[in-house]
Parts: C-alpha cells; structure tokens; sequence
C-alpha cells in the first residue's frame, strides 16, 4: 500500500446550486458535487474521465487502484483522480461505503 499523501486546504465556504431534487447533485460553476451510496462488494472496473475526481470518503472502506498503485482508504480520506488517469475500485467493508466525489473540469 502507498501512503496517502498530506495536503493543507485553507478554510473557505463555496455557496452552490443543488440541481437534484434529491438533494444528492450540487453544481457550483462548471464543478460537480456528487454523493454516492456503495453497496458493500460493489466494483467499477478500470476506466478514466476527462475531468479531475475528487473523492471524499465519508464511511466505510474502499480499495482504489489508479497508475497501478493500491490504496485503502477511509472516512476522511480523499482520493484525487487527475484526468486521464486509470483507476478502478471496490467497497471493501461489510456496510458499504458513502463517498462525495467532485468533478472539476479542465
């Protein structure tokens, strides 16, 4: 396992617009806010994006692989997918896991 790497954010408040009736989709500019519930055991195979992910996980634990390098992450962590990048990953725990992920454009 690689080591999550630390970084300093500085405090601020980003006022968005929800676009889902749901509650579970925030647009703020060209930048995407969304919250997903993985079932315990649930997989997406390798793939990319062309934008960056931003990945909050909020509960449970999940295993990423991206570049070919494995990571276990938890609550708390973030997990940053450049564009391009291939990654893949599975829910790791038996209750599942809830992350937030941020989809900024180029």
């Amino acid at each position: 396992m690689q080591p999550m790497q630390q970084v300093q954010l500085q405090p601020c408040v980003i006022k968005g617009n929800t676009r889902s009736a749901s509650g579970e989709s925030i647009t703020i500019g060209p930048t995407k806010a969304l919250i997903f519930a993985h079932a315990p055991g649930s997989k997406a195979q390798e793939h990319a994006h062309d934008e960056t992910h931003i990945i909050v996980i909020r509960s449970g634990q999940m295993r990423f692989t991206m570049l070919g390098k494995v990571y276990e992450v938890g609550p708390g962590d973030i997990v940053m997918v450049p564009p391009g990048a291939q990654h893949s990953f599975e829910t790791i725990s038996s209750t599942g896991a809830d992350v937030m992920c941020l989809c900024v454009p180029k």
